[in-house]
């Protein structure tokens, strides 16, 4: 899912480095592009730098000005690190041919960075320093450029499992590889090693760049939660593998679903960027409310992000995701619209998905036309699409409360207060412009 960080509302000169640098400062018209800073109008930015909003509150434009800064040095870091890495075997062709073509995603105008922006978020939030946003010091770059590293790492291994053809408009990386030079006799097999073996390189560099900025702060304890974060999303994607039938009983009540739902992106995606952020900055005495409270904020948020993404899934055309709108439901795969299938489909009904998903795991085929139309039949049925739709309003509502009930630990901490806002300003935006129309 893209979350659009930088807009065109910067003054020119700064958006003329951005557009030098393949910086992304237009997003395409998805409503997840516009979660986080939201887009606004030349006039509304040119209002906002001089007037705040009624409640105090920080205005997107305000926000992207404050952060635009440091996120430009992450986007720098993230470029400098994969040429480093393309360039370390460059001569080899298909070496360069593939980490060209990760370039090429990372710096697409659909990429997002929100979880660099969290990193930013905990770091100046914990110091509460509107300062520290503007300009942290370069072990907190550091280690938000392996945030996103990793995070590249995660995509290109989720593109394999899910056989996705595009990412952020871009070709998926074991499209471009089985696309190579014919002469190199490239089968399915020998494209998988490959990816596989890039994103495990991904994964190092990431790893290696949290540490020296970790270390910088002097604070190991933050790699500690980013690694959790990646075991259990990891964790989580084996059970999705798995699906539907796999897992049996245990996918049968909420409290697994939720479970799975904040292990899939919430924690990893949300809990450990943000929390890294807090304890980079490494204050004295901090107390742990901050954190705890934190933490239920981004459980929240993550969720609501997640069952986003399982919508656009649902409703987006396969160019703009790279997969089949229904590729999650005929493979059992463990997302927020089949949840709500299991719940409400009568037993002959879920008789009848059960086969779709044995044949298609049987023989590795695409849907066959009756069986697509049975499919959407039940999506239109059961109203899974309005139905997520309001679960994600109620994992959004949450988030603003969680906010709202800690006032007493936020009136004094407005940078974090008011970073936080801006995020349920921008999922919110999200989930009103999904389509929420029967398909």
């Amino acid at each position: 899912m893209n979350v659009k960080l930088l807009s065109r509302n910067f003054n020119s000169g700064v958006l003329l480095t951005l557009r030098r640098m393949r910086v992304p400062v237009i997003s395409r018209d998805s409503a997840f592009e516009r979660f986080g800073p939201l887009k606004q109008s030349q006039s509304q930015v040119k209002q906002s730098r001089h007037l705040h909003s009624v409640d105090g509150t920080l205005s997107t434009a305000e926000w992207e000005l404050s952060i635009g800064g440091s996120i430009l040095r992450v986007v720098t870091s993230i470029d400098e690190n994969l040429t480093q890495i393309r360039k370390s075997r460059g001569k080899i062709q298909l070496w360069d041919k593939a980490f060209g073509v990760i370039q090429s995603i990372a710096s697409s105008p659909r990429k997002h960075m929100f979880r660099p922006q969290l990193v930013l978020l905990g770091y100046a939030g914990a110091l509460n320093s509107q300062d520290a946003l503007k300009t942290p010091p370069e072990g907190v770059i550091q280690f938000a450029t392996g945030i996103e590293l990793q995070h590249l790492f995660m995509l290109v291994h989720d593109d394999m499992m899910d056989r996705a053809t595009f990412r952020r408009g871009e070709e998926t990386l074991t499209v471009a590889l089985a696309r190579s030079d014919s002469s190199l006799n490239l089968n399915q097999e020998t494209v998988q090693y490959l990816a596989t073996i890039v994103g495990d390189i991904l994964f190092a560099r990431s790893s290696e760049l949290m540490i020296k900025g970790a270390t910088q702060c002097k604070s190991t304890d933050s790699v500690d939660i980013v690694l959790e974060g990646a075991y259990r999303a990891g964790a989580a994607q084996f059970e999705d593998i798995i699906g539907w039938s796999g897992l049996g009983n245990k996918f049968e009540n909420n409290q697994a679903f939720e479970r799975i739902m904040s292990d899939k992106a919430a924690y990893h995606g949300f809990v450990a960027p943000l929390i890294a952020g807090i304890r980079l900055a490494n204050v004295e005495g901090q107390s742990e409310a901050l954190e705890t409270a934190c933490k239920s904020w981004a459980l929240r948020a993550g969720a609501a992000f997640q069952g986003l993404d399982d919508i656009s899934d649902l409703t987006q055309s396969p160019v703009e995701t790279g997969k089949d709108q229904l590729q999650d439901i005929h493979e059992g795969r463990l997302s927020l619209p089949l949840f709500l299938l299991r719940d409400r489909a009568s037993d002959d009904e879920l008789d009848r998905v059960a086969e779709i998903l044995r044949k298609s795991k049987k023989h590795n085929s695409a849907l066959a036309i009756p069986d697509r139309h049975f499919l959407l039949g039940l999506v239109d049925k059961y109203k899974l699409v309005q139905a997520s739709a309001e679960i994600v309003e109620e994992e959004i509502k949450e988030a603003e409360s969680v906010v709202s009930n800690n006032y007493d630990l936020f009136r004094e901490m407005e940078v974090m207060r008011e970073g936080l806002q801006v995020f349920n300003a921008g999922l919110r935006k999200a989930k009103d412009l999904l389509p929420v129309r029967s398909l």
